[in-house]
């Protein structure tokens, strides 16, 4: 039979992928791979300890040969041996529309079956085929579980970490806020909706392995690193043209041309400088990102923001913000000296990112899955809905579902007009520094954000895409009513060539002509530029888009 699949081993954290074409259904391909594991004591502990050292080698060799980008080239290999993609604390598990996947955990001594059947590797119950016979559909649709009234728990495993405590008493004097959470202006929409599509992007790993995450782990610091990045408008976005032939299609050539020709590192792999680490992000749980205190917690408490007020409070700040971040929830916090001379805080309540919750993971037990029973209608995870319907998004999203990611971009946007607001104003005339800025380059442009709040402000009018590309207009009047749909849409325009053009939102699998299509990948990283490839972002050029040139005079975008 034709059932794809994947076969999967971890060690050390990181997941070596293949890929399986033939028979990988419960019967057959998870039949071998149970087969192929010893059942006699002696003999798993043998064998357990030969995988490890297979997969010992094969990272060492990774480590020698693969990972380490020597002479500032930041260009990759095309593969490694006949593995799916590199090994990584992140895969991108492109599944190739596998049906079955099979994960053999050498760290903690799991067998995992479609992503939510956790068997203890060293006990799994063959008798009778127990461990098939007890597979069974979950209330929820597509995550399958094991049947506890037919198999004991002694068999069964999970390889989630601990619930981490929920403790929201706060040794500080404090005040409760609510923080600005709608989306107003080009800029704040098209960084809101990036945010969103990360998490569309990411929603397998997220819903398979974050339970499994500390907040130092790899793949939690980096895409805590990539949300901040993108919230804070510090990420770049790439234009992505997959290749000549597509480059040939394109309306807009100038902007094409400007994509790049050599693939770039992929975010979430294991590449590194020579003596440094792999990733973008900062190998601590707490750092700055400018003058905004960034804090990595599994559970953004009362506890995480005591203990991230100390944090900068003992640094000698007096004023500063605060960002504590889990993968689902954010907190935020903003810190001034009180009558007392001790931090006085307002905080806000813990606000879900996205729809993902931490009940719809499956690294849980399967017990938090129950079995379906005989003609029960199985449910669809909020989050599976949600992300089913990506192609029809439109800005009511924010309003309900990703008001957490919303909250990010504001509060860094206040930030930003703070710091700016520090700076002494320019002395030549507004005009003259709009001019300049319009022919800056992209990395000068970003510098200016930071020279004064008048400066800043004109760069936020006209928001730079990439090299080429810029927000110049604001979004078309939106429909007013919580039932009534609101587009995402946007004004851009070339700076080159002056023409602009109105972008929607659209998959490429929806409308893959490029004669009208401007596609981005952000990348994330100073030092090392890392792509979010998963979270490409797509659009199209609106079919009422009437084209204008740089001759007329553009509306402005609110900041």
């Amino acid at each position: 039979m034709g059932t794809r699949g994947l076969i999967i081993v971890r060690f050390n954290r990181r997941y070596y992928v293949r890929f399986n074409r033939l028979d990988s259904y419960f019967e057959g391909l998870g039949a071998s791979i149970v087969a192929g594991i010893p059942a006699d004591p002696d003999e798993y502990r043998a064998w357990l300890d030969k995988e490890r050292a297979k997969y010992a080698a094969l990272e060492k060799k990774l480590e020698d040969e693969v990972y380490e980008l020597r002479d500032g080239v930041d260009s990759i290999p095309r593969g490694f041996y006949n593995f799916l993609e590199f090994p990584s604390e992140l895969p991108l598990l492109d599944n190739l529309d596998a049906e079955y996947t099979y994960i053999t955990n050498l760290d903690q001594e799991i067998l995992t079956m479609n992503q939510g059947i956790h068997w203890k590797l060293a006990n799994i119950p063959r008798k009778d085929n127990l461990w098939l016979r007890s597979i069974a559909d979950s209330v929820y649709v597509g995550k399958p579980t094991i049947c506890l009234e037919t198999c004991p728990e002694e068999y069964v495993a999970s390889p989630a970490l601990p619930a981490p405590s929920d403790n929201m008493e706060m040794d500080i004097n404090f005040r409760l806020v609510v923080p600005a959470a709608s989306v107003e202006g080009g800029r704040s929409m098209l960084l809101a909706y990036l945010l969103a599509r990360v998490f569309e992007a990411y929603q397998r790993q997220i819903t398979q392995f974050a339970l499994e995450w500390a907040a130092d782990s790899f793949p939690f610091r980096e895409l805590v690193f990539a949300l901040v990045s993108i919230a804070s408008g510090k990420a770049r976005l790439n234009p992505c043209v997959p290749g000549p032939e597509v480059m040939e299609l394109c309306a807009d050539r100038v902007w094409a041309e400007t994509a790049d020709k050599e693939p770039p590192v992929p975010f979430g792999t294991m590449f590194h400088r020579p003596g440094e680490p792999p990733g973008a992000s900062p190998s601590e749980t707490i750092y700055w990102l400018d003058d905004v205190l960034v804090c990595l917690t599994r559970m953004p408490d009362g506890e995480s923001v005591t203990r991230a007020v100390d944090y900068g409070w003992d640094e000698g700040f007096g004023h500063f913000q605060i960002v504590i971040l889990s993968v689902f929830d954010v907190v935020f916090a903003e810190v001034s000296p009180g009558d007392d001379d001790l931090p006085f805080v307002k905080v806000t309540a813990r606000m879900p990112l996205s729809p993902i919750r931490k009940h719809h993971c499956v690294s849980s037990h399967p017990r938090e899955r129950p079995a379906a029973k005989p003609n029960m209608n199985q449910r669809f995870a909020t989050e599976d809905r949600v992300m089913r319907s990506f192609p029809s998004w439109d800005m009511r999203i924010f309003d309900r579902l990703f008001v957490g990611c919303a909250a990010l971009v504001n509060f860094f946007n206040v930030a930003g007009n703070r710091r700016a607001a520090t700076a002494s104003p320019g002395r030549l005339p507004p005009e003259l520094y709009e001019q300049i800025i319009g022919h800056l380059d992209h990395e000068t442009w970003n510098s200016c954000l930071d020279v004064s709040q008048q400066i800043r402000q004109i760069c936020l009018r006209k928001f730079r895409l990439d090299h080429q590309m810029r927000l110049v207009a604001p979004p078309p009047q939106l429909p007013q009513g919580k039932h009534k749909k609101r587009p995402i849409s946007f004004h851009a325009q070339n700076v080159q060539s002056g023409r602009i053009v109105q972008l929607t939102p659209c998959p490429t699998y929806l409308n893959p002509l490029w004669e009208n299509r401007y596609n981005w990948v952000p990348v994330i990283g100073d030092n090392l530029k890392l792509a979010m490839q998963n979270a490409l972002i797509e659009f199209k050029i609106s079919a009422d888009s009437e084209e204008r040139t740089h001759n007329e005079p553009d509306s402005q975008i609110s900041s």
